[in-house]
Order: structure tokens, then sequence, then C-alpha cells
């Protein structure tokens, strides 16, 4: 890990947010409200999907940049540092579901993408993460976990 995590996360000045949901489609339908709702709060929104969920959001009017990783199990690093080597986020929202059986550089890319605060849930073992959101209600439908994410932020919308 490289990142070094941030001890204190002033709100006021987020502007700009990446929203990564580079998972299935159906999970892509569930983060178009989150999407919608933090553009509607003034958020600058981009988002990081794949070549099989992107379609679900390719014309979204909230939505001020898509990025697409074409290939899932394609090597991630060079495709974040060609994606976003002139950019920079006040605000990067892992919305990835916590799964433990992938590769690490598949669990920790989002640390090579600039930003100044780097967000996601059950992730509080990794150390790139500057705030692991905690839900681990396993019956809990994944709309909660995007309600956690805005709660965070001061927006719910549940």
């Amino acid at each position: 890990l490289h990142r070094s995590r941030q001890s204190s996360i002033d709100l006021l000045k987020v502007k700009s947010i990446l929203v990564i949901k580079n998972e299935a489609i159906g999970d892509m339908v569930l983060t178009t409200p989150l999407i919608r709702h933090l553009a509607l709060h003034g958020y600058q929104v981009d988002v990081l999907a794949t070549g099989g969920n992107q379609a679900i959001v390719r014309h979204n009017p909230y939505i001020h940049r898509l990025h697409v990783q074409q290939v899932r199990n394609q090597d991630i690093k060079p495709f974040i540092q060609e994606t976003f080597h002139d950019l920079h986020y006040d605000m990067v929202l892992d919305v990835r579901y916590p799964s433990f059986n992938e590769n690490i550089d598949w669990l920790i890319f989002p640390q090579d993408i600039p930003c100044n605060y780097l967000v996601s849930w059950n992730r509080s073992h990794l150390g790139c993460y500057d705030v692991s959101l905690n839900f681990y209600d396993v019956h809990a439908h994944f709309i909660r976990v995007m309600d956690l994410f805005l709660s965070y932020l001061g927006r719910p919308f549940l």
C-alpha cells in the first residue's frame, strides 16, 4: 500500500466524486439512485463502470464523465494509470461488494486513483481507505448500502 490515509475528512470541501461500480449489471441499476442523488445535491459525479454494465448509465444525465473498463480481468494498474493520470477527485466512493477472493491488485486499485479521500464499506482491514463504513447485515438489500454512503455524506434518501 502506498496511499497515506487522511485522519480527518472535510465533507464540505467535497465537490467531485468518482463512484466505482465495475461489477454486475443489476448492481449498477441499484447504484443509479446514488448517482442521481449526489448530482442533485451539487456534486460532480463520474463513474467507473465495466463494458458489461456501462449500458445502464451510458446516457445518464447525472453523470459528468463515464470511464469504462472494457475487460473485467484485465491488468487493472495500467488501466487506472492511463484513465486517471490527469484527473483528480475530491472523493472516490468504492461501492463494490467487498469480495476477498480477488487478487490484491483488484482489492486495492482505488488507491491509485488521484483523490483527497477514499471511502468504501467493509474494508477496514485494508490500509488504503480513509473511511470504511460498516455494514454487515447479510440479509439487507444492496440499496441499504447506497443509503449508507449517502448518510455518511449527510444526504440520506431512505
